[in-house]
């Protein structure tokens, strides 16, 4: 099961639990998104991963902000430690409940701005490289931090 963030069942993720519960948890899994599920519950996000984490198969990363752009505020994916989450909180409650997955590190942010487009393609792909790299890193900080690898 996908969590993801909006009026879908599984959205919260206490939907989730109420699904997963009664079943095993070799039987079937769960992803657990962190910035999904900040959207959904901005302090509540990790009462959620406790009420699954037995059934959490796979950890995906991404940060976020809030934007305006109107009258609703709408999430907008941002680079890793750019956003909102607390990594602190987030890593430290992932080594807590002993949670051992798989991680994916989800890039749903530009890496290439507008101007970048009349770049070459070695010197565009040269400033992918490097967004996916300070990515990469700041995730290895923190499993480092908290001895997850």
């Amino acid at each position: 099961m996908i969590l993801h963030a909006g009026t879908h069942v599984g959205a919260p993720v206490w939907d989730l639990h109420e699904l997963l519960r009664d079943i095993p948890p070799e039987f079937i899994g769960s992803q657990y998104d962190v910035r999904h599920a900040m959207i959904e519950g901005t302090d509540t996000w990790m009462v959620g991963m406790r009420l699954i984490a037995k059934h959490i198969k796979t950890l995906a990363l991404k940060d976020f902000i809030w934007k305006t752009d109107g009258a609703k505020p709408q999430p907008v994916t941002v680079p890793m430690g750019e956003g909102m989450i607390d990594w602190d909180l987030y890593f430290k409650l992932v080594k807590e409940l002993n949670i051992i997955a798989p991680i994916t590190l989800h890039v749903e942010y530009p890496l290439l701005e507008k101007a970048d487009q009349k770049l070459s393609l070695s010197q565009q792909q040269e400033i992918i490289v490097r967004k996916l790299k300070k990515d990469t890193d700041f995730i290895n900080s923190y499993l480092k931090k908290y001895q997850l690898i």
